[in-house]
């Protein structure tokens, strides 16, 4: 449940006793419920004095008052923020915040703080995020060892007076706020911050780094095992990367393995060769009558040629699709025009995704033109691979009969392989 949904806890009071004041339960909750107590008095001097009564409190608000000291919070172990802006509160004594693992808030800004008492900001506070001390009365005057050695969000300290800051208890943990320092000039006379050493001597803080304060920590590991961890890391990073630069070419391997191991019968197939080529370029087409002529006449393949073999009025995608469905497998008249035509790229992906993932037949690339690159991923990792055979290579048909006649014979090696297992 969000904070501003919880129920707010009532404020019992009397303006004539600022002093006294408790809480009052709303109606249909007990004291294990959880609650928020969000309020905004001019005439309330302090936070209620049964506020232990209720242990699931999540968020203390009190905006604008007369508060003058925060109690020990210590029984609100579900306490995750508190805000106690605008009120009268001069200092923050030791123990306040102690226990309260889940505080994760808090806004002090514009009160009269002046103290802030060692420990109050201790190590147990291990999921405070946020604290604003903003606009108060902090000054070099007092001692603040700050205690907080995990990463956390803001620390507003902006708008006090202070110009020297001395930590004398902890000095390593007070490296962040070397950085820190550095772009606060406005708000800090920075070349009076310092940290107080174990020797007596003082480092100038916002100058100051891991070796200076002494900080700098031993690995427990052999500089070997170092060394050996940094490899790894490298070629960890490496290997994301070659993954992600050839991720299409590692996919086509893959699918063509996968495809080897199981196959799907070709027993339906009533082509040899699904020919995709650009029926809109004039070389493209020339030269794809002359495969046509080559592979059916001299080679006996049975071809579809869609210029030539698709009824007009077709829906060419669906022919498309359920040709290539009945293909062994399918020449891919690969020239500049294809690639730039969209209506290609769509078409040789799903000539891809039937032929290759779908494990139904194989995919042969014919380059005409000296095409290098394609924006369909898989495509360019067959130029990438160089699994392609140039157009002016002469023995091009050779090839492509090779490619279909050894579709064929793995095709009938799978389809016996499966009438054994049925067999068995």
């Amino acid at each position: 449940m969000t904070e501003d949904r919880l129920p707010n806890l009532i404020l019992n009071y009397d303006c004539s006793q600022p002093d006294n004041v408790t809480l009052l339960l709303p109606p249909g909750t007990n004291k294990t419920s959880p609650f928020r107590l969000f309020f905004s008095n001019l005439c309330i001097t302090r936070l209620p004095e049964d506020i232990c009564d209720y242990p699931n409190i999540a968020s203390i608000r009190a905006v604008t008052g007369k508060i003058e000291t925060i109690p020990s919070l210590s029984c609100l172990k579900n306490l995750i923020a508190l805000v106690l802006v605008n009120q009268e509160v001069k200092s923050v004594e030791t123990g306040v915040f102690v226990g309260l693992e889940r505080l994760r808030y808090i806004d002090l800004a514009y009160n009269k703080i002046h103290t802030i008492e060692p420990g109050v900001f201790s190590e147990d506070l291990h999921g405070l995020m946020r604290v604003h001390l903003d606009y108060n009365e902090l000054t070099a005057s007092e001692a603040w060892p700050i205690r907080i050695t995990h990463e956390f969000c803001v620390f507003g300290l902006s708008h006090n007076n202070i110009s020297h800051f001395s930590n004398e208890e902890n000095c390593c943990s007070s490296t962040w706020m070397s950085l820190w320092l550095r772009y606060q000039p406005r708000n800090y006379n920075v070349t009076d911050i310092t940290c107080l050493m174990p020797a007596g001597n003082t480092v100038q803080l916002v100058r100051a780094d891991q070796r200076l304060l002494n900080c700098q920590i031993r690995s427990p590991f052999p500089k070997i095992f170092s060394a050996l961890l940094g490899t790894f890391a490298v070629i960890f990073v490496l290997l994301v990367a070659l993954v992600v630069v050839f991720r299409y070419e590692l996919m086509h391997l893959l699918h063509t393995g996968a495809k080897k191991l199981k196959r799907t019968s070709d027993e339906d197939s009533e082509y040899d060769l699904f020919v995709s080529v650009d029926g809109e370029s004039e070389s493209d087409r020339v030269w794809s009558k002359k495969l046509l002529n080559g592979l059916e006449q001299n080679h006996n393949l049975r071809l579809y040629f869609p210029l030539r073999d698709m009824d007009p009025g077709t829906v060419i995608t669906d022919k498309v699709i359920k040709t290539l469905q009945r293909s062994r497998a399918a020449v891919i008249v690969l020239s500049s025009s294809y690639v730039d035509n969209p209506s290609k790229m769509f078409e040789f992906t799903e000539t891809y995704n039937i032929m290759v993932k779908q494990r139904r037949g194989r995919v042969i690339v014919a380059r005409l033109d000296n095409v290098t690159t394609a924006t369909n991923g898989y495509l360019n990792a067959f130029l990438r691979l160089k699994k392609y055979i140039d157009a002016d290579n002469c023995d091009l048909f050779e090839k492509i009969v090779h490619e279909v006649q050894e579709e064929k014979s793995q095709n009938s090696r799978s389809r016996s392989v499966s009438q054994v297992e049925i067999m068995a």
